[in-house]
This record gives structure tokens, sequence and C-alpha cells, in this order.
């Protein structure tokens, strides 16, 4: 069995920032799901994204994430938080950082759902990240937030396109 990927939405920040991007009416028709998103942001260092799935702004997430470049290592572990947070560090003010994120079995109506993401940053640090929506709902729509505290939007020329994998 062979897997396509087909691409689902994009979204490319243009004239002006944002803060929020959200896919929504996400067909149930793939195996999984997967998000890579290119960001560059106003700020510097401890930046995040926010992950949501449905609406769902309750303490129904855990997650864990690690980072490291080499020479030290970081990691950090939440559980009953408001989403799922991706770290996505960078050193430098407006550079871009890639995220990618894999959705398996989110149309699933019987399991939680689990995300499990990768970062790669301009000061040569690996992040990445394990997460669990607490639901057993099929997973519709998708929100994407940048860490208000330290960069509140992302900047022009991001990019944001989401994939569904169907099976063959």
């Amino acid at each position: 069995m062979t897997a396509t990927y087909e691409r689902i939405a994009t979204y490319t920040v243009t004239g002006s920032t944002t803060s929020i991007v959200t896919f929504s009416s996400i067909s149930g028709a793939y195996t999984d799901l997967v998000i890579i998103a290119n960001v560059r942001k106003s700020g510097e260092n401890g930046e995040a994204m926010f992950v949501t799935f449905n609406g769902d702004n309750n303490s129904n997430y855990s997650y864990t994430w690690i980072s490291g470049d080499g020479n030290s290592v970081a990691s950090y572990r939440a559980t009953n938080d408001l989403r799922i947070q991706v770290y996505n560090q960078t050193i430098t003010a407006g550079t871009f950082t890639v995220n990618i994120l894999n959705i398996p079995n989110y149309s699933n109506t019987t399991t939680f759902k689990t995300l499990i993401g990768r970062a790669g940053t301009d000061n040569l640090r690996v992040n990445a990240v394990a997460g669990l929506w607490r639901s057993t709902s099929a997973i519709n729509s998708i929100t994407l937030t940048p860490d208000f505290y330290l960069s509140p939007s992302w900047q022009i020329g991001s990019t944001f396109n989401i994939y569904g994998i169907k099976a063959e």
C-alpha cells in the first residue's frame, strides 16, 4: 500500500501580520494529516506555536517537548493544558522556522488523538514534541496560534499547508 499526500488547504501571510490560522471543515477522507508551517515571527527566544483541535480550549491536552543542539538539551512536560505547545525557538528575530506536524488517525472516533511534531531552527537546535488531545471526536478543525507573550504575530511570508494522506 502506498500513501499519497493531497493538499487540503494553504495559507500565506501577505500584506499584514496574522495571529491565528485555522484550518476548518477538514474531511474525514484521509488516514492522517500533516501540517507544514514555515513561520517567521517578530520576536526571538522561547517562541512557540500552540495547537488546538475543534475549538476545544479546555484542559484536555498533554504534551512533552525536547530540544537539543549537540551541546545542551532542554525538555518540558505539561498535563491538563489548554493546548499543545510546539516549541520552535529561534535566536534571530525575523528568521523562518519550519515545523512539521503529523496527526495520525485524526478521524478515528474510538481513540484519543496524537500529534507528533518537529522543528529546525536558525540556532541549529532540533525540537520535537509528542502531544495528546484527550477526545475521541474526529478532528475537523485545527487552530495554530503563536506565543502571544513573546511574539504576537506571524510575519509576512509565513506559510501554512495542511495535507491529507490517502492510503491507496
